[in-house]
């Protein structure tokens, strides 16, 4: 491991998400260089990749990813505000995006918010819509439930629209 490479673990850990841009400015590279070097750290496990940026490790909560690409988030999440009409029950999984629609959508008391995500319901608490939670095994690391009970309460509750989280896109894959 070079002291790029160190550098760039050490900006990471500190900051949770920095950019590739950003991290092409701080050390004096192309962001072609930049996206090499995430590559191979993120194989040695030292770093997690994500589209435009890099992330530590443990920074896999909701919040912190709230804030890596947040502009474009907030303005998807602004587009699917708007799909939703007065009366309608919407389920929203988790996921940095859909939480940032969830904190759109909290004073509409014309709505049910139907979501697997603690951690959107801990956003909602305080909210005019209403809403539900199924029940399950809770995944402490997404702070989703998960599980059979999960999709057998998710199979008894009917909702107008739904708004799933996509972790990645690639041309062989697909969205995942």
């Amino acid at each position: 491991m070079n002291a790029r490479h160190q550098q760039i673990i050490q900006l990471v850990n500190t900051r949770g998400s920095v950019t590739v841009t950003e991290l092409a400015q701080l050390t004096g590279v192309s962001e072609v260089t930049v996206r090499q070097d995430l590559n191979l750290l993120e194989r040695d496990h030292f770093l997690r990749r994500v589209h435009g940026s890099a992330m530590a490790l443990d920074s896999d909560d909701v919040g912190m990813r709230m804030h890596t690409r947040y502009e474009l988030k907030q303005a998807l999440a602004s587009h699917a505000a708007g799909l939703i009409d007065a009366g309608e029950a919407v389920f929203i999984e988790g996921g940095s995006t859909n939480a940032l629609l969830a904190r759109l959508l909290a004073d509409r008391a014309d709505i049910t918010v139907i979501t697997v995500s603690h951690f959107i319901a801990h956003l909602l608490k305080d909210a005019a819509c209403d809403v539900i939670v199924p029940g399950g095994l809770l995944q402490k690391s997404s702070q989703s439930m998960v599980g059979p009970l999960t999709r057998y309460c998710i199979q008894q509750i009917h909702f107008h629209k739904a708004f799933i989280g996509v972790d990645g896109w690639q041309a062989e894959t697909g969205f995942t």
